[in-house]
């Protein structure tokens, strides 16, 4: 777990540098380690949303409230 905390981390600070797509790479690395890491598919959306990517970003918020239903 400890591992795919460390994508995500490093993915929401590529996030908030504008590096969309490194983001996106890093929570997918994060979800490969974990699937069930619901804040992993929330900032890959996020990511994916700027990106213009909204049918992925829709399918990760998706996975999102199926493992984070109170977000």
């Amino acid at each position: 777990k400890r591992q795919s905390d460390f994508y995500r981390g490093r993915c929401n600070a590529y996030y908030d540098l504008g590096k969309f797509e490194e983001a996106v790479a890093d929570c997918s690395e994060a979800i490969n380690l974990n699937p069930k890491f619901g804040w992993a598919f929330y900032y890959r959306g996020l990511s994916r949303q700027k990106l213009q990517q909204n049918a992925l970003a829709i399918s990760d918020f998706r996975k999102t409230l199926e493992f984070e239903p109170n977000h």
